[in-house]
């Protein structure tokens, strides 16, 4: 037999009329909001105004915030949140997507990226050196040198020297670019000579090679104390081309 309901159990016990009824209220009552701490505030401040004075206050808040800008020289928080909302989510704006540099300008010349590994010596200016390796180290200022001819040392700085390269505005594909051409890097690497001059046996080209160059060994040239972090000359973006009719390029 099952055991009689007390006053309390008839309490606890409920029809499905009565459970419906409840469900159906609970769902037509919205979800409060949660009240954060700023929210909190503002309605604080907002609760002895009326409707038709609550416009004029924050309307002089704002007012009050833009003079407090103009005398601390900061933004005001209005101010802000415009500017937030033009910008979009977060109120960041995305950068522009720069494009790939090219390797070679229109007429097929190619680009110097600002790396000195892919400079290479002339012939001419190898052959004219090789004569005079015999002098060995030329430098002898690491307490470690050799003595050796391991490697042809510029006298003048290259990281230095390069930055006087002469630049070049370009269009490629519809972009823009400062660059410098790579035969123009080159050749400053090699002295200023070209690959067509006669060096070997011509005094005068091996005296102006003699004041670029000299013969070195490992440990001092590593440890030469010339200017650091220069070496720059890769392309440089200048935007979009304006079209055809418009461009000068």
């Amino acid at each position: 037999m099952s055991e009689p309901l007390t006053k309390n159990k008839r309490k606890a016990v409920k029809s499905p009329s009565e459970e419906e009824r409840e469900s159906e209220s609970e769902s037509e009552t919205p979800k409060q909001t949660p009240v954060t701490g700023r929210l909190r505030k503002r309605r604080k401040a907002d609760s002895g105004l009326g409707l038709e004075n609550l416009g004029k206050h924050w309307q002089l808040k704002e007012e009050e915030e833009e003079e407090e800008a103009e005398q601390t020289g900061r933004r005001p928080r209005a101010a802000k949140n415009k500017q937030q909302k033009k910008k979009g989510r977060g109120g960041l704006r995305a950068k522009p997507k720069i494009p790939k540099a090219p390797s070679e300008d229109a007429l097929g010349r190619r680009i110097w990226r600002g790396d000195r590994g892919i400079l290479s010596w002339y012939d001419n200016v190898k052959q004219a050196m090789e004569s005079i390796r015999g002098g060995g180290c030329q430098i002898q200022t690491n307490p470690s040198c050799t003595g050796n001819a391991d490697q042809i040392d510029h006298i003048k700085d290259f990281a230095t020297e390069q930055t006087g390269l002469p630049e070049q505005d370009i269009c490629v594909d519809d972009h823009h670019w400062k660059v410098i051409l790579h035969d123009t890097a080159r050749q400053l690497y090699n002295g200023g000579f070209t690959e067509e001059d006669t060096i070997l046996g011509n005094t005068a080209a091996m005296n102006e090679l003699a004041r670029h160059f000299q013969w070195s060994c490992k440990k001092c040239n590593s440890s030469k104390s010339g200017t650091k972090g220069l070496d720059g000359g890769a392309p440089r973006y200048l935007g979009e081309c304006p079209g055809e009719g418009d461009c000068t390029l």
